[in-house]
């Protein structure tokens, strides 16, 4: 239970504590007074975000600090996880500087606000006025058909696969675009792979061809060339071998009187037989030589089909080419592992999709189980409060889409009057049986999974009379098993409870101040007149007070 409340410099607060008790507290005041700012400062050290706006004195940081008694609660294992020292008395603490700069401390130990949040949700419940219209949302009915029928342990391993669920859903989408948009990619890549395969190139191609056409381009030149350099050699009257031999006859005839000519003989010979070699080398070589049109078409279009492929590829030799083959082949594998990916994806979400409608399936047989059990007890609560006719029902039917609690659509059904049919409750109930539905929501959960601190902001909106009466009643006994604080504007809960606090506003010098104080019986007593009759506090008001305080 909360045990002391320190707020300093807080909006409309420059200083106040408060000694809190366990049981039913109530807190009243007049309309703005300030009875909402105190849940305000109590929600930062549940850690809600804030900013400077808080401050009262700008120049000045705000602190709210919460004394706690943790006996007997089960938070031992929160303080463990994030290696905090535990004591049975704990203190939490929030401070906002007036640069804007947020901290908080357990037990004198910083901490991050998912941390406070983690520990506020486990000690504290602030029910706000806005609350009951949560009333009318599904999600909320079908929270307070899981929180009676305890399932939150199932419903986050339910959400916690949920979640990858979604994030496999979100990836297969993503890949699956990705790969309608590589498949595009894909068939040109492919396109373009075969048609350089189809090339079926070799490294230096591109050279041996223009060698060859070069040599066909001119080979009719070559040909005539060659035919006449071999008629020079040995095929004229005069042909250079002719001469050769002459001059080798007439030096045969001499040489044999100068044996100087034999060294010089010796070397026309030689150019004799090689000139000879020379010239039928030449015809042989004529020979070779072809003129061959259609050869010479063949290897141009084919050069022209390799320049083709290196201006399309932005390249400037067939080896690049061969090198862009590579290059396309490893691309369209790397299509293939995207591909497998793919399906090892869909195969992990059909798995969890297969757990999924297990544990769906086993929340909606315990939802079904429960919700008569539910609807039963609320009731009861209500035919206290006075709905004599009031009856409940919870329909459960399979939900449009999936949510992290499951496959289930939860509807609360009421009907408050004989005669009438079971309608959706946002559509049949009043603001004042709203607020009965709620209270009596409330007060099933104080006897299942609950904060040891329930906090409520009027929640007797639109009720009075007998209904007040009945609505105190149920708070008083709820304070029997939780420290109940209740902030109202009905006299009938006021006098009910146990400790009664009074919320205050006054003007001094050039500010307004608000001030919590905590009433004595005498006090109790004229503030309860004071709700009954309004500003004159009469004797009939005070003898109303007195016979509502001396019922609790």
């Amino acid at each position: 239970m909360l045990t002391h409340l320190h707020i300093r410099n807080y909006a409309l607060i420059d200083s106040l504590s408060i000694e809190l008790k366990p049981g039913f507290s109530v807190i009243t005041g007049e309309t703005g007074s300030g009875k909402s700012i105190l849940l305000g400062a109590l929600s930062l050290i549940l850690g809600k975000r804030a900013d400077t706006s808080v401050l009262r004195d700008g120049g000045s940081k705000c602190i709210v600090e919460v004394s706690c008694n943790l006996k007997g609660w089960p938070v031992g294992d929160f303080f463990e996880a994030h290696d905090l020292d535990y004591d049975d008395l704990c203190t939490i603490r929030r401070e906002i500087s007036p640069a804007g700069k947020s901290r908080a401390f357990i037990n004198d130990t910083p901490v991050n606000l998912q941390q406070l949040r983690e520990l506020g949700s486990e000690l504290v419940d602030i029910h706000s006025q806005h609350e009951t219209l949560h009333l009318k949302d599904n999600r909320f009915q079908l929270t307070v058909l899981d929180d009676f029928a305890e399932l939150t342990p199932q419903v986050e391993t339910f959400s916690a696969h949920f979640k990858k669920w979604r994030a496999l859903q979100q990836d297969i989408a993503q890949l699956e675009e990705h790969l309608a948009r590589e498949r595009e990619q894909r068939d040109f890549l492919q396109f373009q792979l075969d048609e350089l395969e189809e090339a079926q190139l070799s490294h230096g191609e591109e050279e041996h061809l223009q060698s060859e056409i070069a040599l066909l381009e001119h080979a009719e030149e070559i040909k005539l060339r060659l035919v006449q350099c071999t008629e020079m050699l040995l095929g004229s009257e005069e042909n250079v071998a002719a001469a050769l031999r002459n001059g080798l006859q007439q030096l045969e005839s001499v040489r044999s009187h100068d044996k100087g000519i034999d060294e010089l003989f010796e070397r026309l010979q030689s150019a004799s037989i090689e000139i000879k070699d020379i010239g039928e080398e030449l015809a042989r070589h004529e020979q070779h030589i072809e003129v061959n049109p259609s050869r010479l078409q063949q290897l141009q279009e084919r050069l022209d089909m390799l320049n083709g492929l290196m201006h399309k590829h932005h390249v400037n030799d067939v080896a690049s080419l061969l090198e862009k083959i590579d290059a396309l082949a490893l691309k369209l594998e790397g299509g293939q592992s995207q591909e497998e990916k793919l399906g090892l994806l869909k195969k992990q979400i059909a798995q969890l999709e297969e757990e999924l409608l297990a544990q769906s399936a086993t929340l909606t047989a315990e939802r079904k189980k429960a919700a008569p059990l539910l609807a039963k007890k609320l009731c009861a609560l209500l035919e206290r409060m006075e709905l004599k006719n009031a009856e409940m029902s919870i329909a459960i039917e399979p939900s449009p889409k999936r949510t992290s609690r499951g496959d289930d659509w939860v509807q609360l059904l009421l009907r408050t009057n004989k005669g009438q049919q079971l309608m959706p409750i946002e559509q049949v109930a009043s603001g004042g049986e709203l607020s009965r539905v709620m209270l009596a929501i409330k007060s099933v959960k104080t006897g299942k999974q609950f904060a040891p601190t329930l906090i409520l902001d009027e929640i007797d909106n639109g009720v009075s009379g007998r209904v007040a009466d009945a609505m105190a009643q149920l708070l008083a006994e709820m304070g029997d098993q939780h420290q109940m604080i209740c902030i109202t504007h009905l006299p009938q809960i006021a006098a009910k409870g146990q400790w009664h606090y009074r919320v205050s506003k006054r003007d001094e010098a050039d500010k307004t101040h608000t001030f919590v104080e905590e009433l004595n019986q005498e006090a109790r007593l004229h503030e309860v007149a004071a709700m009954l009759s309004g500003s004159d506090t009469t004797e009939a008001a005070l003898q109303n007070a007195r016979t509502l305080m001396s019922a609790n």
